[in-house]
């Protein structure tokens, strides 16, 4: 009961492979009476924990691949954006480029905030470096000034 979000999602195909295995298998003892029976559930839970440890194990390993690629992703869209705003000559395009990286760093605010992840608060320093420079916080107030006049 105090397992904390995480660990209830990793043991998502564990039970459920324990209960299917352990039903499986008791109803495949059910030939050999009650006894049988018994014995069919606890070698199915124990065929369904293994079965689904691995599950859970595969399914942890290509989350945690498709994180790292995001955050490369993330990292290289950055600098991309560094250049970009460097490039542009007028309001409206730095401001688009700096609206657009922040867009594409919302999911993980969303996750920074919604399950204080080290990793998501890690990522969103990245953004931190890219708004803190001054050319993007003279962009930025001076969105806000015509966003506030314009009101």
């Amino acid at each position: 009961q105090n397992d904390t979000i995480e660990e209830r999602q990793f043991h998502v195909y564990r039970k459920r492979s324990i209960w299917g295995a352990s039903g499986t298998f008791a109803i495949l003892g059910m030939a050999f009476g009650p006894i049988g029976v018994a014995f069919g559930i606890a070698f199915g839970a124990l065929v369904g924990t293994c079965i689904g440890s691995i599950l859970d194990f595969n399914k942890d390993r290509l989350d945690a691949r498709g994180a790292t690629q995001q955050r490369e992703k993330l990292r290289y869209f950055t600098r991309i954006a560094q250049y970009r705003f460097n490039c542009a000559e007028s309001h409206g395009e730095r401001l688009g480029v700096v609206l657009e990286t922040i867009r594409q760093f919302a999911p993980f605010a969303n996750m920074a905030s919604a399950k204080e992840s080290a990793t998501a608060a890690h990522v969103l320093k990245l953004l931190f470096q890219f708004i803190n420079r001054d050319a993007v916080n003279d962009v930025l107030w001076r969105y806000m000034d015509d966003f506030v006049q314009n009101w």
